[in-house]
């Protein structure tokens, strides 16, 4: 059904190079009716880091495809210091059920907080008080939080996966 969508538009807009490739690849669409148009991301006020670097978040849909798992199972290891890991995004209660029961399992539940969904003035608010970006979802198009997160000047950790691989350098200009 896709392929059969696809060759039917006269034009399709994917948001990453890596996007159009696989496209390209996966189905019969004339390559000169495929734009690349990345998305942006606004100006954003600079991260205060705390002096411990303790300050972890995770933004994506709490879902088996984003990763989660191999963020709490990473931070597990992290025993020589303290740390703390916000998870903003929709929740799959099943999945963040499992997660909950991973965290209690490897002793890091006190740790993390699953603050679902939030509004944008909250996001950035969570952004600017970040010391690291955690990203280690299993696919992404384009992967819109690594972006944002680096324009308020916060560290990326991500799975080199999708359009997050073929990233280029984001300039953090105001």
């Amino acid at each position: 059904r896709e392929s059969a969508v696809l060759s039917a538009a006269r034009g399709v807009v994917t948001t990453s190079r890596w996007a159009r490739e696989r496209l390209l690849d996966r189905h019969s669409v004339a390559a000169r009716a495929v734009t690349v148009a990345e998305p942006g991301v606004d100006a954003a006020d600079l991260a205060v880091h705390s002096s411990d670097g303790a300050r972890v978040l995770c933004v994506a849909a709490v879902a088996p495809h984003k990763g989660q798992a191999v963020v709490i199972d990473a931070l597990a290891e992290v025993t020589d210091r303290e740390w703390s890991c916000r998870f903003i995004g929709a929740l799959d209660k099943r999945y963040a059920e499992q997660l909950g029961h991973r965290a209690t399992a490897t002793g890091v539940a006190g740790r993390i907080e699953f603050c679902g969904p939030l509004d944008r003035k909250s996001v950035d608010d969570a952004y600017r008080s970040a010391d690291l970006l955690l990203h280690a979802s299993w696919y992404e198009a384009y992967g819109m939080v690594v972006t944002e997160a680096l324009a308020h000047g916060v560290p990326v950790v991500a799975a080199r996966v999708g359009a997050v691989d073929g990233l280029e350098t984001v300039s953090l200009r105001k």
